[in-house]
């Protein structure tokens, strides 16, 4: 794991006050209160925060409790239900969820809030991600196409189950009607034959029908 932070200033920061910090760079002030800071994560995607205290920042993330994976665990949950989450669902005894309400509570002040927080990280992530496809389809389109990892990162995998509606593209079924039905997130065409792995190249699958589908553009 690498960490990039920049330390937000009381007026303007002076040049001569730049450090290296965990392989990036931050600057650093006596007045200075808050830090934004970047880290890769162990899927190798990246995870923007602010904090008051970089180290216990860090130290939350690495014993994955920081906000990354409370938030790839919501993505989990919510494929599995196939619906949005409700309080309740986080309850060990329900068995979807590596972490309870409280760890969620105590990160983000409330249920509520981290939901909220959650949503709104994935459509500002949806309208992103749809201009990077664009730009990537006219690089191919120009003869200057860039291979994107076959992995389907959390981020990508719940803006794409948000935007199906967690219901199967081909057959409609869905684990809010049917819990033993399972949720995969496939590719369009497949990365096997040069599809890439962005969001108009995603569509949300359940087991049976990703199994029948195989390696074909459907």
């Amino acid at each position: 794991m690498w960490v990039w932070q920049v330390r937000v200033l009381r007026g303007s920061p002076n040049i001569k006050n730049l450090r290296i910090f965990f392989g990036g760079f931050y600057i650093t002030n006596k007045d200075s209160m808050w830090n934004v800071y970047i880290i890769r994560c162990s899927d190798d995607s990246l995870y923007t925060g602010t904090t008051t205290d970089v180290a216990r920042r860090v130290k939350a993330h690495n014993n994955k409790r920081g906000g990354s994976y409370l938030f790839a665990n919501l993505a989990d949950v919510w494929q599995r239900l196939g619906r949005q989450p409700v309080y309740r669902d986080l309850d060990k005894a329900a068995g979807y969820s590596k972490f309870s309400v409280g760890t969620y509570e105590k990160r983000f002040g409330s249920w509520n809030k981290a939901l909220e927080i959650f949503v709104a990280y994935v459509n500002s992530s949806l309208q992103d991600n749809s201009k990077m496809g664009n730009n990537k389809e006219k690089k191919q389109r120009s003869g200057h196409s860039r291979r994107t990892p076959r992995n389907i990162n959390w981020r990508l995998r719940a803006m794409v189950l948000i935007r199906d509606n967690c219901i199967c593209r081909m057959c409609g079924a869905s684990p809010s009607k049917d819990p033993s039905v399972v949720l995969h997130v496939d590719h369009v065409k497949p990365w096997s034959k040069g599809g890439e792995t962005y969001l108009e190249n995603l569509q949300t699958l359940c087991s049976v029908c990703n199994i029948g589908k195989s390696d074909e553009t459907i």
